[in-house]
């Protein structure tokens, strides 16, 4: 998965270069890096999006942050509008690891039956006497937050500041690291048990609706109309291109086709947790290892990934053209095009 990954990153910057010149030709001047922030909205989600397009700005590309964000919003609407419906069609199909040929009704609905046996929310784990569970959670993805945000703001201070500022955009994989961290910690001291994954889900499936609303709110719509034209064809192609490449080999994937297609669309068309969003549909209790892979995915992605996010740069740090950059894209595409062939990640289509 971190290889489709890393080919649909390059291929969306090189659509989104694409069409900068195709635009450029026929009168309409767009800033040169306008359609590298398609790969940061689309892959990466809006605090890439956001925070590139923010530092864009001092060496003048007018409203790139909202224009980051107005990918990012996009990105979203190809992860739910078109991803829900290609997972239940796949669950009809009949391709659903542990069965399910339909969503259930009330996944369609949105709301449970009466008389349903629900999942449980979560267990308390803190003494209501002492403390409130759910504000323990959250006070334990605070120190995690608090302690992420520390490091990139000391470690930025080292960087110039628009090589600083895309450290911002990776607050996600550090994160994931001092959970983790923090995690075996608090394993070692035998105090693992109260950190409860029913309620942290439900906080974690809290703040991405958020994050979704956040994203939409932000958006200044007089920019978006000022470059709808530009906006809507570089989104329509690259979602419509994105979706076929991922449904192209999610068929041809070894194992789990219909899960992990489901998780990679939506990483790559929103974030990891939209990604796992499309995957709790088709496999609720996280049955297959698929919600593992995504976690460990992020790591073997970042070179390609960070690698790129880096690239995007290129014509305003290195005075590299639209095409010089694209290029490299398109080499990096060949690389893990070959490396999925190579490793035998690209089987047979599975039968309909």
């Amino acid at each position: 998965m971190a290889l489709i990954q890393g080919l649909t990153f390059p291929m969306q910057a090189v659509i989104g270069g694409l069409f900068v010149l195709i635009f450029g030709a026929l009168g309409f001047e767009l800033f040169s890096t306008f359609g590298f922030l398609v790969p940061l909205g689309f892959n990466e989600g809006p605090g890439q999006a956001l925070s590139i397009g923010k530092a864009w700005e001092a060496v003048g590309f007018a409203d790139g942050a909202t224009i980051g964000l107005t990918f990012a919003a996009v990105g979203y609407f190809f992860s739910f509008f078109v991803g829900v419906p290609l997972v239940n069609y796949g669950m009809r199909k009949g391709r659903a690891f542990h069965g399910g040929e339909n969503l259930s009704p009330d996944c369609v609905l949105g709301v449970f039956s009466p008389g349903v046996d629900c999942e449980n929310a979560g267990k308390l784990t803190i003494h209501s006497g002492n403390a409130e569970t759910m504000a323990f959670q959250a006070a334990l993805i605070g120190v995690v937050y608090g302690l992420t945000y520390a490091f990139i703001r000391m470690a930025a201070s080292f960087l110039p500041p628009d090589v600083g500022a895309i450290l911002w955009g990776f607050f996600f994989f550090f994160g994931l690291g001092a959970a983790l961290v923090l995690q075996k910690i608090m394993s070692l001291a035998g105090l693992g048990h109260i950190a409860d994954p029913g309620v942290q889900r439900r906080i974690t499936g809290w703040s991405v609706d958020y994050l979704i609303v956040a994203t939409v709110m932000a958006i200044q719509l007089r920019v978006v109309w000022e470059y709808i034209l530009p906006i809507a064809a570089i989104s329509i192609a690259v979602g419509l291109s994105t979706t076929l490449v991922i449904i192209w080999f999610g068929r041809r994937v070894p194992g789990y086709s219909l899960e992990r297609t489901a998780a990679i669309f939506g990483t790559v068309t929103g974030t990891v947790s939209c990604g796992l969003l499309l995957l709790r549909i088709v496999d609720p209790e996280f049955r297959t290892p698929v919600a593992y892979e995504i976690a460990v995915m992020n790591a073997f992605a970042l070179p390609i990934v960070g690698g790129g996010t880096v690239l995007v740069n290129a014509p305003l740090w290195w005075g590299w053209s639209v095409w010089q950059t694209m290029l490299v894209f398109v080499g990096v595409m060949a690389v893990s095009l070959i490396l999925l062939l190579m490793l035998g990640l690209v089987g047979k289509k599975a039968a309909d």
